[in-house]
């Protein structure tokens, strides 16, 4: 495959973290009496639902290599210019969504979180490969020793770490990053690498907790991220459905907070609860009852768009 062309198995493993997305906002805003591995954010647990936002941001990383490749290479300042409007649009995205997603304007949410740490990984993606694993080890072994030590102690009501530890996250990034490589086995050998520093960091961090900002959480998300790309990769997997979504996540973003949004309002204002009183069954109809109708206001928007442009 071409670099110049989409990355179509980028595109689907993107594309499972907006399902994933959709799927685990929706469930536990719609119904408080979830089973545990439907859940997410709980501090002390490490949950399924705990690494879509890692996945995303591995994706990220390994699109804004693609992106510095093609810069350096072809000097390709449209794509250049095509980012600072994507994060324009996640910017303006987040003022409206934030109030929603954590309670504050512009507070730290998971789209403001990948627009954070946007610029300095599309800068640390300009230097030679080897210096972007010093950069990513080196953060790790900060936040591990910080970790060790005590010092790093997140507060509860800071979603993320907040902007002081959104550095911590930049490692998962990097990850992605390192990704953009030739062949499927390098994507093994770096998966394997990965997973011979998590085995280290854990006899010193203990259990990966994404709450707790952990360090080992950083490390098993590259090495999960990577063995889901290595699958796709060595069998060429495609899914038309999945590649559309992940091609268009900040739009899924949006409009999954057109409903998510009312919801939310609604149970701590009217419920005086932060979530609807569902059954899980319920809660899980719809969540992907609303993907779908999303991703057909989507299909819909780009039909529109191709017959203005033709007409």
């Amino acid at each position: 495959m071409s670099k110049r062309e989409r990355d179509a198995q980028l595109d689907v493993l993107r594309g499972i973290a907006v399902v994933g997305m959709f799927f685990f906002s929706f469930v536990v805003t719609l119904s408080d009496d979830l089973p545990i591995l439907l859940t997410h954010n709980v501090l002390g647990k490490l949950l399924p639902g705990d690494f879509v936002l890692s996945l995303f941001l591995f994706c990220s990383g390994l699109s804004l290599a693609m992106l510095q490749s093609r810069i350096n290479s072809l000097g390709n300042w449209t794509a250049l210019r095509k980012l600072s409007v994507r994060i324009g649009q996640m910017l303006v995205a987040s003022v409206f969504i934030t109030p929603f997603s954590v309670g504050e304007v512009l507070g730290m949410d998971e789209m403001m979180l990948n627009l954070v740490l946007t610029l300095p990984a599309l800068l640390i993606f300009a230097c030679k490969r080897v210096w972007i694993w010093g950069f990513a080890l080196g953060i790790l072994i900060v936040h591990t020793l910080l970790g060790v030590s005590g010092v790093l102690r997140p507060s509860p009501e800071a979603y993320l770490g907040g902007y002081p530890l959104a550095i911590f996250w930049l490692p998962i990034v990097l990850g992605g990053g390192l990704a953009w490589v030739h062949t499927v086995r390098e994507v093994w050998t770096q998966a394997l690498l990965w997973c011979g520093i998590l085995c280290l960091a854990l006899l010193f961090v203990g259990w990966p907790d994404k709450m707790g900002i952990h360090s080992t959480f950083g490390l098993l998300s590259i090495v999960i991220s990577l063995i889901l790309l290595g699958i796709l990769r060595r069998y060429s997997l495609r899914c038309r459905w999945l590649e559309y979504m992940g091609s268009k996540p900040l739009r899924m973003w949006v409009l999954m907070f057109a409903l998510l949004g009312p919801i939310r309002l609604y149970a701590e204002v009217e419920l005086r609860r932060r979530s609807l009183p569902l059954s899980p069954l319920m809660a899980c109809a719809g969540s992907f009852a609303w993907m779908w109708c999303c991703f057909m206001l989507s299909r819909g928007w780009d039909r529109i768009i191709a017959r203005t442009k033709t007409s």
